[in-house]
C-alpha cells in the first residue's frame, strides 16, 4: 500500500503538481498528514536533499522521579536475590527431616 502511495506521490512530484492530500488519503485509507509527509520526502529525494526525519522528544511524567526509581531498582537488585535465597534456605531447612 505504501509502495503504491509513494509511487503516486513520486509521479506527482516529478510533474511538479501539488496534490490534494485529503483526496489521496481517502483513496489509500491513510491520514492526510501521512500523505503530506511522504510527498515532502519525495520532493526532497528529487531535489537531491537528504530527507529529514523529525523525532519529537517528549518529557515523561516519571522524569522527575527517575533518580528515585533508579535508586529503588538498585536496592531491589541487591536485596531481592538475598531474600529469595534466604527463603529457599529456610524452606529447605524446614522441610528436612
Amino acid at each position: 500500500m505504501y509502495y503504491d502511495l509513494n509511487q503516486t506521490l513520486r509521479r506527482l512530484a516529478m510533474e511538479d503538481l501539488r496534490p490534494n492530500f485529503a483526496e489521496i488519503a481517502r483513496a489509500y485509507r491513510v491520514d492526510p498528514r501521512t500523505v503530506k509527509r511522504a510527498y515532502q520526502k519525495q520532493l526532497d529525494i528529487l531535489r537531491g536533499e537528504q530527507p529529514v526525519e523529525v523525532k519529537r522528544v517528549r518529557a515523561s511524567i516519571l522524569d522527575e522521579y527517575k533518580e528515585i526509581l533508579n535508586d529503588s531498582l538498585i536496592v531491589a537488585w541487591l536485596v531481592c536475590p538475598l531474600i529469595t535465597l534466604f527463603d529457599t534456605v529456610v524452606i529447605q531447612v524446614a522441610t528436612t527431616p
